[in-house]
């Protein structure tokens, strides 16, 4: 295609210019992209091509010595382009939280047609009948926002939060490969580290005890930690150990004792303090969810939601087995003192006594899936994070006490609890979403 006349011979002068045949086609595109805006954001790509075209008419058209017309429909086309290009990008940007919405309800619907099937094994059973558990009215609940601060617009989605043991630091993991270190009081990052690239997106972190170390583990399955101060300041990383796949869990104790994780293989690794030598054991038939250290000593803990290891550290023996009834858990806590185990499954949180494997409680949140969970320091409480809102149930009642509004309507698959247990850090699944520290409410 060439706007620029090849000369044979003289032109005669009463030849009209000829129009731009790129003119043309910039306005042919910039037409289309109002038609193709709803398709997937395919206006984004023909108004581009407008925006481009229009440009190259316009250069052509100078360099003509008035051979070539077409300068307003060229910029006809350069106008329309750059405005489609404005609204696509607003138009794309208000459709992914709605896609994102429209997945897990996807995911949703295709559990419970697997439950209303006879003829497919079902992913989720739930261990009594649906009859026995009843949901509960989550819009009767009563909803509070007392916030302690906000971080806005975090970019990549934010994967895991752990509070410092002082409950004065937050350290939060993304999924492009950066750890930041949040003041709670002020909401100012004292400390961000990026291009983790070992870890990959950090999917797991613990504070020591102590609050002197910071573990994260990734995605690409190394088990790292640093040193931090009072101020948050983080020292240069080491790894401790590297599973084969995404580590799915992690806990931390004191200084002198292991840290154990977990994998999305089953795999469970520790390294005893002192000792180069890691320890491993292959008995989860699918990824762990959640694990717990002993105080003293007394068995580690670990599940993957239908079975429970106890297991002795030193020896990496299997102590004692329970299963759990079978199912999709989305996730799992235990207790602060290791004697309770929370699992999630679909809409329904089950607490079993970890000694015994008896059924505490089972409560369901309405027809909202649950996505993750946290016991509160007191043991008798527990928060999940369901759509939109995290929820704080009464163990002892089966009953939900208040609801934590996260100003969404995405799912909250990443919350963390401070260790006194009067403050909630939760943030919605998606890119681009605020993070917010509320208060929680005290027991009546």
């Amino acid at each position: 295609m060439h706007d620029k006349p090849t000369h044979y011979g003289d032109v005669p002068a009463d030849l009209p210019p000829i129009v731009s045949s790129l003119a043309v086609v910039s306005v042919v595109f910039a037409l289309l992209s109002p038609a193709l805006l709803c398709l997937c954001g395919v206006s984004l790509l023909t108004s581009l091509a407008a925006v481009i075209t229009g440009h190259l008419a316009l250069k052509r058209i100078r360099e003509a010595d008035g051979q070539l017309s077409g300068r307003g429909a060229a910029i006809v086309g350069l106008s329309i382009g750059y405005l489609m290009i404005v609204v696509t990008i607003v138009f794309l940007a208000a459709l992914l939280p709605k896609l994102q919405t429209a997945y897990f309800n996807q995911r949703r619907d295709r559990v419970e047609a697997r439950q209303a099937d006879p003829r497919q094994p079902p992913r989720y059973r739930p261990s009594e009948s649906p009859a026995t558990i009843q949901a509960t009215v989550l819009a009767d609940v009563p909803v509070t926002r007392e916030l302690v601060c906000e971080i806005p617009e975090l970019g990549w989605t934010v994967h895991s939060l752990a509070f410092a043991p002082d409950g004065n630091l937050l350290a939060v993991g993304k999924l492009d490969r950066s750890l930041l270190i949040v003041d709670v009081h002020t909401a100012e990052t004292r400390c961000k580290l990026e291009d983790l690239n070992q870890l990959s997106a950090v999917e797991k972190l613990a504070f020591s005890a102590d609050g002197t170390t910071l573990y994260a583990a990734g995605s690409s399955g190394p088990v790292m930690h640093w040193s931090i101060d009072a101020e948050g300041q983080l020292s240069e990383p080491r790894q401790l150990f590297k599973h084969e796949q995404k580590v799915t869990c992690l806990v931390a104790g004191s200084p002198g004792a292991p840290v154990l994780s977990g994998s999305a293989d089953g795999r469970l690794m520790w390294r005893m303090p002192g000792e180069e030598h890691v320890e491993r054991l292959n008995g989860l038939p699918k990824k762990a969810l959640a694990a717990f250290l002993p105080a003293d000593s007394g068995p580690a803990l670990a599940t993957d939601g239908s079975t429970l290891l106890h297991f002795d550290l030193g020896t990496s023996r299997i102590t004692a087995t329970r299963q759990f009834p079978p199912g999709a858990h989305q996730a799992a806590a235990f207790s602060r003192d290791g004697s309770k185990l929370a699992v999630t499954a679909g809409y329904e949180v089950r607490v079993y006594d970890v000694n015994s494997g008896a059924s505490l409680a089972a409560f369901k949140a309405g027809n909202e899936m649950q996505w993750t969970v946290a016991f509160h320091p007191d043991g008798r409480r527990l928060i999940t994070g369901g759509r939109g809102f995290a929820t704080l149930w009464d163990v002892e009642s089966e009953s939900a006490e208040w609801r934590f509004d996260l100003g969404g309507i995405l799912y909250v698959q990443t919350l963390a609890i401070s260790p006194d247990g009067t403050r909630l850090a939760a943030v919605p699944a998606a890119a681009g979403q605020t993070l917010s520290v509320l208060q929680i409410p005290a027991q009546p």
